[in-house]
């Protein structure tokens, strides 16, 4: 049997975000339209742009996911703490500017992307096993 892998609780992290997100996005693509409207706020027009903001939730599951399997799991760190961080910073700073209905809900969804952003940065910083970055330039 092989050993459990190192840092478990980030990989966790990561497979969790993963499934977030995929399941955030297939509910925008499906349901979305229909949640809107009866939240009162159904989309302008076409509800193709819309649905096209679950795009990059169905994309970065593959990130996260291959993230949590790597045995070089440190060369994710940047990517995912900026897809995941960066996202809901974006995420907010439109709903700060733009002012979309519901807002709430909106700035929910960036609450979660940053809470979660959050946990990854702190899992990665706590990992006993992570090595000092002098010892890993050889």
């Amino acid at each position: 049997m092989p050993p459990a892998p190192a840092r478990r609780g980030l990989r966790r992290s990561l497979a969790a975000g993963a499934v977030y997100d995929a399941a955030l996005g297939l509910f925008i693509v499906f349901a979305g339209p229909a949640a809107m409207t009866a939240l009162g706020h159904p989309p302008a027009g076409t509800s193709f742009y819309f649905r096209l903001g679950a795009l990059p939730l169905l994309l970065l599951p593959a990130l996260y996911l291959a993230a949590a399997r790597s045995p070089q799991i440190d060369a994710f760190r940047g990517p995912v703490l900026w897809a995941r961080g960066g996202g809901g910073a974006i995420l907010l700073l439109l709903v700060a500017t733009l002012r979309p209905e519901p807002a709430w809900l909106f700035a929910a969804v960036a609450g979660v992307d940053l809470a979660l952003a959050a946990v990854h940065a702190l899992l990665w910083r706590s990992s006993p096993d992570r090595a000092p970055v002098a010892s890993r330039v050889s």
